[in-house]
């Protein structure tokens, strides 16, 4: 049980966490820092593909950062929590999952799972935290791995719409790209105006200039 002030400093540190929003280490920063006031061996959060892979944006264990990886969700707990409700695996999830490498190689004995969602209610990771004993978490720390979960699927959610933003900004500038070397390559003079009193040219090729003496 978890004095007021105990609880006050865990939010606290949340709060520090969740300010960096935005940052390149928010997710390194965040499975940090559920692994020191959890006290688990183990946290990660994740990203799922549309091929059902989890691939991890950070990975806590053995108290210290590890390299990213992937896995498949079949046959791991992570398949029961994606687009699902949190799930808990007080003990023994080796032996409920025995398909699952990732288990075997932390060692681990006990997970505790929860979704993330896009802003838009899009299922897209997964936030999971393990121990190599079994494990019983009060309700301060539910609220701490829902709290967690919400913040890391905003997260996740903003720099997956960022990415989009960003290849179609570049798709878009690529098109227009092409359109103008299509067009100053055409001969004669190609153009697009407006159906106005003043004809408002909206693009035209450089052949105008040689059929009308004035720059496109």
């Amino acid at each position: 049980m978890h004095t007021r002030k105990e609880a006050a400093e865990i939010f606290r540190q949340l709060a520090e966490g969740f300010g960096r929003s935005g940052h390149p280490n928010f997710f390194a920063t965040l499975v940090e820092q559920l692994a020191r006031l959890l006290t688990v061996d183990h946290a990660l959060v994740a990203v799922v593909t549309h091929d059902n892979i989890a691939e991890t944006l950070a990975v806590w264990s053995n108290r210290g950062l590890q390299a990213n990886l992937s896995y498949p969700l079949a046959g791991t707990p992570c398949e029961t929590v994606v687009g699902h409700e949190p799930c808990l695996y007080a003990c023994d999830v080796r032996s409920r999952f025995p398909e699952d490498d990732l288990l075997s190689q932390l060692g681990a004995d006990s997970y505790m799972g929860l979704p993330l969602f896009a802003p838009d209610g899009t299922a897209i990771g997964l936030l999971a935290v393990l121990h190599n004993q079994p494990i019983q978490f009060d309700g301060l720390e539910n609220e701490i791995l829902r709290i967690a979960a919400a913040q890391a699927g905003a997260e996740l959610g903003r720099r997956q719409a960022e990415n989009a933003l960003r290849k179609s900004e570049a798709a878009a500038k690529e098109s227009e790209r092409r359109l103008n070397t299509l067009l100053n390559h055409l001969p004669g003079m190609a153009y697009r105006c407006l159906n106005n009193q003043d004809w408002t040219m909206q693009l035209v090729s450089k052949g105008a200039e040689a059929l009308t003496w004035l720059p496109a």
